[in-house]
């Protein structure tokens, strides 16, 4: 799956970079002030080097932020699971020694002195 995303992502840059180059150099030309219609190819043939360099960082900020993007939700997602990974060993165990409660009555004493709220809506899952 890696080699297939790295392949696209090249092909993807392959295709978008004359592109990103040419809309880079028209940049730096407007900011320059040498915008003259077709009579700034010469201006913006000096440009090409610099509107290139440019644009392979503006790709690869994009391209590094996308997937620090991704791995920061999945970071996320990982701390939570943790987190409610500890919170349900913690509950057995305070269950454990305060006894496991044996009827309805004493689940709901239990959940209400815990802060747990239970749902009589959900339907269970198998």
């Amino acid at each position: 799956m890696g080699e297939w995303l790295g392949m696209r992502w090249l092909r993807l840059h392959a295709m978008v970079a004359p592109f990103g180059v040419f809309a880079v150099t028209l940049l730096l030309l407007a900011r320059s002030g040498q915008w003259g219609g077709w009579d700034s190819l010469e201006p913006a043939a000096s440009l090409v080097d610099l509107a290139a360099v440019v644009y392979g960082m503006i790709a690869v900020l994009v391209e590094r932020g996308v997937r620090m993007v991704f791995w920061a939700l999945d970071q996320r997602r990982q701390w939570r699971e943790k987190r409610r990974n500890e919170a349900q060993a913690d509950l057995i165990t305070k269950m454990l020694d305060e006894g496991i409660p044996q009827t309805p009555e004493d689940m709901e004493r239990f959940a209400r002195d815990n802060g747990i709220t239970i749902d009589r809506d959900r339907k269970p899952s198998r």
